[in-house]
């Protein structure tokens, strides 16, 4: 009798966990058939993720009505721990994949569940080095176009100077030639 208790109360505590993990992916799955967000948020035409095309929107409106909350960090955070990947930001948008979610799948959204927080905290290091390596490379980039640029400026300003110059002498020598 008291291991058909042990039982059920494992059985009990599995079924809260998977709840509350599907809690956050059900948040999620109805975020995104909102079509009140689609032109903030927006699923990729493969359904295994999607892209929030307006962070700040994102975060002013989205955030509060579905989640009940305002902090992205917090919302990434979940996101890392049900295994969805940031594969691309830019300056006001990013993109989240995870392989096994599929928003028109209930089978694929049900085998989603919350990874082990350990685990996950490595993997969310591991996420933000990745994306910080993505940034890196980015302004990396950006800062050979600005070199590029300042040499093109300094080409003008040395041919602007040397016409200058040029166009000086020339009124000179035309004074000096009239006198």
């Amino acid at each position: 009798m008291q291991q058909l208790q042990i039982h059920k109360q494992d059985a009990d505590l599995t079924q809260r966990k998977f709840d509350k993990n599907q809690g956050f992916i059900s948040k999620l799955k109805k975020m995104l058939l909102d079509q009140k967000f689609k032109d903030i948020i927006y699923i990729l035409e493969s359904n295994d993720g999607f892209i929030i095309m307006n962070l700040q929107q994102f975060i002013k409106q989205v955030l509060p009505e579905q989640f009940k909350q305002i902090n992205y960090q917090s919302f990434r955070r979940q996101l890392n721990y049900y295994g969805f990947k940031c594969l691309n930001k830019e300056k006001n948008s990013v993109e989240y994949v995870n392989k096994q979610f599929n928003i028109h799948s209930e089978t694929q959204i049900k085998k989603i569940i919350k990874q082990n927080s350990e685990v996950n905290y490595f993997e969310t290091s591991f996420n933000q080095l990745e994306e910080l390596r993505l940034n890196q490379l980015i302004l990396h980039k950006q800062i050979e176009e600005i070199k590029i640029l300042q040499e093109k400026i300094m080409k003008n300003t040395q041919n602007n100077t040397i016409v200058i110059f040029l166009q000086i002498s020339l009124e000179i020598f035309t004074i000096l030639n009239q006198k």
